[in-house]
């Protein structure tokens, strides 16, 4: 028993499959246009006015400085006024920080004023004070503790006898011999600074 071949067309099946697929084409388009609304083109309205443009600079608008007028020079007119006189003459002493509100760097503080110092004044001269002719006939002796303030060249500024157990004209003659001593001044932070100091005079009859 034969069997029997069938045979297909490809070129007719092709032909079939393209008309079959453009035909669902169609109409898939025709239904999604139907489905969703037509849009209604409109005319564009304006909203609002329309008004000038406001255009920033990129730089700063640098007003431009107008220079003030110079003084006038002063001419000096001869016064009788002794305010007037007093307030043109220029002090030398430490009033003249004190006008301006600052402190003057020369001056003496009071004993017992605290200031701070790291190594304190070493004493490198001292001078014998000159023994008074009448204690001496009297035989009187002692001490004197004399009060100085070294300033930052090492020089005493200021001598004052803090306690004395002899006489008046001992404690002048020790107070001229504190002038004559010499110090290395006190540092603080590697500077110098001035500060109070306390030194024994003696007056001891040999």
């Amino acid at each position: 028993m034969k069997k029997r071949v069938e045979v297909v067309d490809l070129k007719k099946r092709v032909e079939l499959y393209y008309r079959f697929s453009i035909t669902l084409s169609v109409s898939l388009f025709i239904l999604l246009f139907q489905l969703f609304p037509r849009y209604n083109l409109h005319p564009y309205k304006m909203t609002g006015k329309i008004g000038p443009t406001k255009v920033l600079p990129t730089d700063p608008i640098v007003k431009p400085v107008v220079p003030k007028e110079l003084p006038k020079k002063r001419i000096p007119v001869e016064t009788e006024n002794p305010e007037e006189i007093r307030n043109a003459i220029i002090p030398s002493d430490s009033t003249l920080f004190q006008r301006f509100g600052e402190k003057d760097p020369n001056e003496i503080p009071d004993p017992g004023t605290f200031i701070a110092f790291e190594t304190g004044p070493e004493i490198i001269y001292a001078a014998a004070p000159e023994y008074p002719k009448i204690a001496r006939v009297a035989g009187i002796e002692g001490r004197v503790i004399l009060q100085l303030f070294v300033g930052k060249d090492g020089k005493p500024k200021k001598v004052l006898v803090l306690k004395s157990e002899v006489t008046e004209d001992c404690n002048m003659a020790a107070i001229k011999a504190g002038w004559s001593f010499k110090f290395k001044p006190a540092m603080q932070r590697d500077k110098p600074v001035g500060v109070w100091v306390s030194m024994p005079v003696v007056f001891r009859l040999k």
